[in-house]
């Protein structure tokens, strides 16, 4: 999408701080949505969260929204399709990390970029090279590693962690989020669009909060509650987001994806200091496969220009 927005490129030290900080903000999410999940519901915090998050872009959006009233019109199917995907995945990690724990939901959500390419190559029919192929087979084998705790006799049982599960169809569903946002208008600006896609999905997901609260877990105001809303709608939402926007437009799209891995990296370190999580050997061995298979997709792609690119490539986060 073209965005028609400030040059907002700062120097390559400053990029990388940002990416880094990013890094470690996304991380947190998960983790905070585990700490949290005994006391607060999970359709309750994502509707909240995305509610936030879209109150907090709409000053940025609102700019720019008479000249994108008609882009909006034109794709107005497309976001909603592409608010309820992201949202209601949101919400889907959310129920995933009651599950499971919060270091098997980081790393699990690592295999984003193998999954991505994957679902490109199934919907688009984007070329995906062989060393791209290995490399999603090799992710896929991680995530596997770390459901059956590597140990294959569960395999042969089929029989997974639930959490784990939602967690890959949670990835699942952000890559197809992802690769589906080049169907937008080129002309439509990023701010504008982002923000209609959020309230989209937040609407979208309202009836399903409404049905939680009658008949699964009432809504109940606690200071749980709005610690996680305000980390996950500002922190990681929005101010990860600018982050990562930011520093691509400075260093390229191509380095900037390298941080990405750091995501399990500082996810297991915050399940082990704040939630008291262990980390065992079978989560080594997953997250080193996950990684590896992640750098084989984006080692695999075509050689592109490390210019800067004006308009930075959407990061779905948890």
């Amino acid at each position: 999408m073209n965005k028609h927005v400030p040059d907002a490129r700062v120097s390559t030290g400053v990029a990388y701080a940002m990416l880094l900080a990013g890094m470690i903000i996304w991380s947190g999410t998960l983790i905070v949505m585990r700490g949290v999940h005994e006391v607060v519901a999970p359709i309750e915090l994502s509707f909240w969260r995305w509610l936030l998050a879209s109150i907090g872009l709409l000053p940025f959006a609102w700019r720019h929204l008479s000249g994108n009233l008609s882009y909006l019109r034109q794709a107005k199917h497309l976001i909603i399709t592409l608010g309820a995907v992201m949202v209601g995945t949101s919400a889907l990690t959310a129920i995933a990390v009651n599950y499971t724990t919060g270091i098997n939901a980081t790393l699990v959500n690592a295999c984003q970029p193998a999954v991505t390419v994957f679902f490109a190559f199934l919907i688009f029919h984007d070329r995906l090279r062989r060393l791209q192929t290995l490399g999603v087979i090799v992710a896929l084998l991680g995530v596997v590693v770390i459901a059956i705790k590597a140990d294959w006799r569960l395999l042969l049982a089929l029989e997974f962690n639930l959490g784990d599960l939602l967690m890959f169809v949670a990835a699942c569903g952000y890559a197809i989020y992802a690769i589906n946002l080049r169907q937008l208008p080129s002309q439509l600006n990023t701010v504008v669009g982002l923000c209609a896609i959020l309230f989209a999905g937040t609407l979208c997901l309202l009836p399903v909060y409404i049905v939680e609260t009658m008949y699964v877990r009432s809504e109940t105001f606690n200071y749980e509650l709005l610690g996680a809303v305000l980390y996950t709608g500002l922190l990681s939402s929005l101010l990860a987001m600018y982050f990562w926007n930011t520093a691509v437009l400075s260093v390229g799209a191509n380095r900037s994806s390298i941080f990405i891995n750091l995501i399990p990296v500082f996810g297991a370190c915050l399940g082990i200091i704040f939630l008291g999580e262990s980390l065992f050997s079978y989560h080594v061995v997953g997250f080193a496969s996950v990684v590896l298979g992640a750098l084989m997709v984006v080692r695999g792609a075509e050689p592109v220009s490390e210019v800067p690119d004006t308009d930075p490539p959407a990061k779905s986060n948890p």
